[in-house]
C-alpha cells in the first residue's frame, strides 16, 4: 500500500496505520471541495468506510474473531457509516453502538458531550471484545475521548478498541494517544 505505516508497540498488533490509495485519497480531496451534493457527499464517506472496513477486516480479523467484534459509528457524519457497515451487520451477529457527539457551546471547543444513542453491547463484554468505531475525521481528538469514556463501563480493553479515521489529523493523533497510548488508528490520509 501506498503511504503505509505502521508503528509496532509490544503486545499490539498495530499502533498507527495509514491505508490510503491514490483513489481513496483523490476522494477524500473531492469530499473537501465544496461543490458536492449532499447525496455525492454520503456515497464519497460510504466509499472510504467500505475501503477502512476492508483493509481492517483482510489484516486483522480471523475465524477464532468471529463474534468477537463489534462496530461503533459516529453520527456526526450522517448515515454513511452505517450505509457502509450494513452489509456487515446483516450477514453476521455484530454487535453495533450509535454515538452522537455534539459541541455544547460553540465557543467552547474543549465542551463536546458524546451521547451513546443506541448500544446493544453485553454489559460484560468478553475481555477479547474488538471495538471499530467509524469517524470521517480526527481533528483535535476531543470528542473522541469522549466517545472513550462509554468504554470503560463495558470493560473494553484499550488495545482492542481501533478508530477508522477518513481522515485523521497529526495534533488529533498525538492528542488521542497521549491520553489512550495503547489504542489502534487506521486512517486513509493523514494531514
Amino acid at each position: 500500500m501506498e503511504n503505509e505505516e505502521i508503528i509496532k508497540k509490544e503486545n499490539s498488533f498495530f499502533h498507527f496505520l495509514n491505508v490510503g490509495t491514490r483513489q481513496i485519497n483523490d476522494i477524500i480531496h473531492r469530499i473537501g471541495s465544496n461543490y458536492l451534493e449532499l447525496y455525492e457527499f454520503r456515497e464519497l464517506w460510504e466509499i472510504v468506510f467500505k475501503h477502512l472496513l476492508r483493509e481492517y477486516f483482510n489484516r486483522f480479523v480471523n475465524k477464532e474473531d468471529d463474534g468477537k467484534i463489534a462496530i461503533g459509528i459516529i453520527l456526526r457524519a450522517g448515515l454513511s457509516g452505517f450505509l457502509a457497515v450494513k452489509e456487515i451487520l446483516l450477514q453476521k451477529n455484530i454487535p453495533v453502538f450509535l454515538i452522537q457527539t455534539e459541541r455544547k457551546e460553540y465557543e467552547n471547543a474543549g465542551n463536546i458531550e458524546a451521547d451513546m444513542l443506541y448500544c446493544n453491547l453485553p454489559k460484560n463484554a468478553p475481555s477479547d471484545l474488538k471495538v471499530i468505531i467509524l469517524e470521517p475525521m480526527l481533528a483535535t481528538g476531543v470528542s473522541m475521548k469522549q466517545v472513550m469514556i462509554h468504554f470503560k463501563k463495558y470493560n473494553i480493553l484499550e488495545e482492542n478498541i481501533t478508530f477508522l479515521f477518513g481522515v485523521a489529523v497529526q495534533e488529533g493523533i498525538a492528542n488521542l494517544f497521549e491520553s489512550y497510548p495503547n489504542i489502534n488508528i487506521m486512517t486513509t490520509y493523514t494531514g
